[in-house]
C-alpha cells in the first residue's frame, strides 16, 4: 500500500490561519474547515500533527490534542515566518496554496482552494502573477491536491505539461449531520443565505439587491441570513443594506454554531450561493444539496462542478437582475424546488465525508508514509511462494466459515480482498464460484495466478487485480459475496472503516461480507504475540491489532450484522511456540481442546473472529 519507505510518523499543517493572529479563536471558512477535517483524518491515522500559521507574536496553543504553534515573523513578512517553519520542521502539507511566491519542502503536497484571482474589480496584471504563482508550485509540488476541476482546467489551458501533477478532491458533506427534514411548510417561503458576510468575493449585496425585489412582489417570502457577525467591519456593511430594506421584519439574522446549521439548511425551501469569485467546491453549496434545499448559484469556480442547471438546482450569471429572476422562479413553482431538491440530495452522495476520506487517506498513505506501515501487504509477499500453497488447518477454517454463506457456488461472484496466496479463492473456483482476486503486491497476484493455472481453472487478467483496499477498482454492487481474512487487523480504526466501507460499497444489495480478523479475545494469541513483541521477534515492520467486533461498525456503514463467531482456535499453537520450551505445553493445549464436546469449545474463543454482514 502506498510508499513502503519508512519515515517518521510526525506531519506538520502549514496554513495561513487556523487560529485568529492571537491565537484566540478559530478562524471561520472554507478552507480552515478543510484543514480542521484533514487534520482530524491524520490524527486517525497515526500521525503525529502540529500546525504551524502565522501570528502576530510567538505563541503555543493545542487545539483537540494538536499543538499549533503562532509565528509573529508574519507580521513583518509572511515569507520570513515560513522560512522559521521551513527550519522547525520536515514533513509539511501545505493547506493552502500560498499567495506569494516561495520554496516549498521537497516531495510536498499542496492543497489548492480553487481560483481566487478573478475578481472582476481587480487589476489587471494579478491574474498572470498568481498563474506564474501556481506555475512555481506545480514545478516543486510532489502533488496539488485541488478542491474543483476549475483550477485543473485552467492550469492544464495555461500550463499542459505541470496539469498531471494536480489530483481533484473536491469537498465533502457530512450526509448523516446534513440530512433533509421530514417535510417543509408550504408556506412561508423561506430563502437562505448561509455565507460570510461579504460584499465582495460571497455576493451579500446581490443576494439583498435581488431579495428586495423578490419580497416587495411575494408576502409569502421570507429570508434568514445565517451569517457570522464577528467583524465588526462586515456587521456594519450588513446593517448598512438593511437599513433601506423593504419589508424588513421578514428578515431574519442568525448566527449558527456548526451543529446547528442543518437547522438552517432545513428551514430553508431555497438557498442561494451568490458568490461573484473565488469559489470551490462550496460546503455551504453542498449542505444545501444535501438537506434537500433547492439551490440557485452562479456559475463561479468549482460550483460548476456541483449544479447541474436545471437538473439539480439553478445556475446563473452573478448579477443581481439574474438571481431575481431564479428566485421568483423557484418561489411560484413549488414543483420545481421539490424536484431539483431531489436530484440535489442525490448528487451529494458523490461528495460524502466518507469518500473524501478515503481518497485522501491515500494521499497520505502515498506522500508521507509512516513509520513501520511497511504495511503488512508487502510483509506477507514476502512469504508468498510455492510451499505456502500447502493447504493448512487455518485455509479449511477459513473456507468452511465461507462455505456457510455460500450455499451455491456456482451462482455466486466472490471478491477476496488483500488476497495474499489467494488458495482459500482457489478452492471457491474448483467449487465453482466466479472469483476476483484484488491485492497490493504484485508479487502475491503473480503467484496466485500460476497456483489457479497449475489447478486448470481460468485466470482472466481481470480476475487478478492490482489495487488498495482503501480505493476499490470496481463498481458499485459488483460481487456476491466479499471477504477477507487476515486484512482488517493491519489497518488503523479510522482506516478500517475505510476499508469495510469500500468492501460494502462493491457488495450488491442483498449480498453478504465476511470479514476474518485475529480476535482480541483469543487469549493464547495475545499472550503469544506480546511475547514476540517484548522479546523483539515480532516483525518490526508489521502492524497487526486483533479485532474485538465489527458489529457496530458495520450497522453505521448501513449493512445489517448477521452474526460474529469464532474459529481456528488450533492455529494459536503457533502463537506458543515464540515462548521457549513450551513445545509439551502447546501439544497438551491442542490435544486437550480437540478432546472437548463442541459445547464446551465454544467457550473458548479460537484465532479468528468471523464477523458477517448483509447488504
Amino acid at each position: 500500500m502506498g510508499n513502503c519507505e519508512k519515515r517518521d510518523a510526525r506531519l506538520s499543517i502549514v496554513i495561513p490561519n487556523l487560529l485568529t493572529w492571537d491565537g484566540q479563536r478559530p478562524v471561520l471558512g472554507g478552507l480552515e474547515r478543510h484543514a480542521r477535517a484533514l487534520i482530524r483524518l491524520a490524527v486517525e491515522l497515526g500521525y503525529r500533527v502540529d500546525v504551524h500559521q502565522n501570528a502576530s507574536f510567538d505563541w503555543e496553543r493545542v487545539v483537540d490534542g494538536v499543538p499549533v504553534y503562532g509565528y509573529g515573523l508574519a507580521r513583518l513578512s509572511p515569507h520570513v515566518a515560513l522560512q522559521a517553519i521551513h527550519r522547525a520542521t520536515d514533513r509539511i502539507l501545505y493547506a493552502s496554496l500560498l499567495f506569494q511566491p516561495t520554496r516549498l519542502k521537497p516531495g510536498s503536497v499542496v492543497v489548492s482552494h480553487g481560483v481566487w484571482w478573478e475578481d472582476p474589480q481587480g487589476e489587471d496584471l494579478r491574474p498572470f502573477e498568481m498563474l506564474e504563482l501556481c506555475r512555481d508550485v506545480l514545478n516543486q509540488a510532489a502533488l496539488v491536491v485541488s478542491v474543483d476541476y476549475n483550477f485543473l482546467n485552467v492550469m492544464r489551458a495555461a500550463y499542459p505539461r505541470l496539469a498531471h501533477k494536480i489530483e481533484v478532491i473536491p469537498n465533502f458533506v457530512d450526509l448523516h449531520l446534513f440530512s433533509p427534514p421530514p417535510t417543509r411548510p408550504a408556506a412561508p417561503v423561506t430563502i437562505l443565505y448561509p455565507r460570510r458576510l461579504d460584499t465582495g468575493p460571497r455576493g451579500l449585496d446581490l443576494f439583498l439587491g435581488a431579495a428586495a425585489r423578490v419580497v416587495q412582489r411575494h408576502q409569502e417570502v421570507t429570508l434568514l441570513l445565517a451569517v457570522d457577525r464577528n467583524n465588526p467591519a462586515y456587521n456594519q456593511q450588513l446593517d448598512g443594506l438593511l437599513a433601506s430594506f423593504p419589508a424588513r421584519d421578514r428578515v431574519a439574522v442568525r448566527t449558527f454554531d456548526f451543529e446547528e446549521m442543518p437547522q438552517a439548511y432545513r428551514a430553508a425551501h431555497i438557498t442561494v450561493i451568490p458568490s461573484r469569485y473565488s469559489e470551490g467546491t462550496s460546503f455551504s453549496c453542498l449542505e444545501a444539496m444535501a438537506c434537500e434545499s433547492a439551490v440557485i448559484a452562479t456559475d463561479v469556480g468549482g460550483l460548476t462542478n456541483l449544479i447541474l442547471d436545471g437538473y439539480n438546482g439553478l445556475l446563473v450569471p452573478p448579477r443581481a437582475d439574474s438571481l431575481a429572476v431564479a428566485m421568483e422562479r423557484l418561489v411560484t413553482d413549488a414543483g420545481l424546488r421539490r424536484r431539483l431538491a431531489r436530484a440535489a440530495r442525490a448528487t451529494a452522495g458523490a461528495f460524502s465525508l466518507e469518500k473524501w476520506r478515503q481518497r485522501w487517506a491515500r494521499v497520505l498513505e502515498t506522500y508521507y508514509p509512516l513509520e513501520g506501515r511497511r504495511a503488512a501487504g508487502e510483509y506477507w509477499a514476502s512469504f508468498v511462494t510455492a510451499e505456502s500453497y500447502r493447504w493448512e488447518p487455518l485455509d479449511e477454517a477459513v473456507y468452511r466459515a465461507l462455505r456457510r454463506y455460500l450455499p451455491e457456488p456456482s451462482l455466486a461472484k466472490v471478491l477476496e480482498v488483500g488476497s495474499g496466496t489467494g488458495k482459500v479463492s482457489a478452492r471457491l473456483a474448483l467449487d465453482g464460484a466466479a472469483v476476483t482476486l484484488v491485492d497490493c503486491s504484485p508479487a502475491a497476484l503473480a503467484e496466485s495466478r500460476r497456483h489457479f493455472q497449475a489447478l486448470g481453472l481460468d485466470c482472466p487478467p481481470e480476475a487478478f487485480v492490482l489495487g488498495s483496499a482503501l480505493q476499490l477498482p470496481f463498481p458499485d454492487g459488483s460481487f456476491d459475496l466479499v471477504w477477507s481474512s487476515g486484512l482488517i487487523e493491519h489497518f488503523v480504526q479510522a482506516e478500517q472503516r475505510m476499508v469495510l466501507g469500500e468492501m460494502a460499497r462493491v457488495l450488491r444489495p442483498g449480498g453478504t461480507l465476511v470479514v476474518m480478523a485475529p480476535s482480541a479475545r483469543c487469549l493464547l494469541y495475545r499472550l503469544g504475540k506480546a511475547y514476540a513483541e517484548k522479546a523483539g521477534l515480532w516483525p518490526r515492520d508489521l502492524y497487526e491489532e486483533p479485532v474485538d467486533s465489527l458489529a457496530r461498525v458495520f450497522e453505521e456503514l448501513g449493512l445489517e450484522a448477521v452474526e460474529e463467531f469464532h474459529t481456528a482456535f488450533p492455529t494459536v499453537a503457533m502463537f506458543l511456540d515464540y515462548f521457549p520450551d513450551l513445545g509439551v505445553f502447546r501439544d497438551f493445549v491442542l490435544a486437550w481442546y480437540r478432546d472437548l464436546p463442541p459445547g464446551e469449545q465454544a467457550l473458548f474463543p479460537g484465532y479468528l473472529l468471523v464477523s458477517v454482514a448483509r447488504k
